[in-house]
């Protein structure tokens, strides 16, 4: 009996233990992403310094993007992304053939286990390149591009539309036309968007890609418009991947 007494009395202190450590790793988490919410707010503070003024048709006002600002503290600075009313508003990165280093580096290339967007490393702007795909985390708060999970609803979709990428000085507008979820593996061919180089290989692209939509948007690009591509991880799929497709249409 008083063997059993005595085991009963490791687990519980077992259980015990492993319910402060495990409390200990989501407060450490927790603050972990708190510290990284607060560095890219200095980081947006910094590349959004004034605002236009309003339009006299009563438009909100856009705040202008200083992209020497943000070069000058960091010279792999290409732009900025955001999607209006998400929690996607960062900076986007570039270095040429090199998919890992923003993998894990904050903007002042610092380790952070968020990351930082980035443009993928076989993007040329001198071979003037018009497609291009932008990676980011999906972190368990919410952050970086967790919130493309959302665009598996259409019900999402239809309020979230566009998606505003600042390249250097200039502000593009891309609008969405399919959502998807794929193996990276399986449908790796999807990612060579960026290798396009005539108009059959373009629609040849869009008609092997419409039909593993989640809905129709009936927005699919008719006229060689740019192809935007977000991706990040999916966890419903081994090697899975959420991606988001858009057109530029300004």
């Amino acid at each position: 009996m008083e063997k059993k007494h005595r085991m009963q009395k490791i687990l519980f202190f077992l259980c015990i233990i492993v319910f402060l450590y495990s409390g200990w790793q989501l407060l450490n988490y927790y603050l972990t992403m708190k510290e990284v919410e607060r560095e890219f707010q200095v980081v947006k503070t910094k590349a959004f310094p004034e605002e236009t003024k309003p339009s006299k048709k009563g438009n909100k006002n856009r705040k202008i993007f200083d992209y020497e600002a943000l070069k000058a503290q960091n010279k792999d600075t290409i732009g900025w992304i955001q999607i209006e009313d998400t929690n996607i508003d960062y900076p986007v990165m570039y270095r040429k053939n090199d998919n890992e280093f923003y993998l894990k580096k904050n903007f002042q290339k610092e380790y952070s286990v968020a990351g930082t967007p980035f443009v993928d490393g076989r993007w040329d702007p001198l071979n003037k390149q018009e497609n291009m795909i932008v990676y980011a985390h999906h972190m368990k708060d919410g952050s970086m591009f967790a919130g493309l999970e959302q665009y598996k609803k259409k019900e999402y979709y239809e309020s979230h539309k566009t998606i505003q990428l600042c390249l250097e000085n200039k502000l593009h507008t891309y609008e969405i036309f399919g959502a998807l979820v794929i193996s990276a593996k399986q449908h790796a061919p999807l990612y060579y968007v960026m290798d396009i180089t005539s108009e059959e290989e373009y629609k040849q692209y869009i008609e092997e890609v419409t039909p593993l939509f989640l809905y129709e948007t009936g927005k699919e690009p008719k006229n060689g418009e740019p192809i935007l591509m977000l991706s990040t991880c999916e966890y419903t799929k081994e090697d899975g991947r959420m991606v988001v497709l858009a057109k530029r249409i300004s």
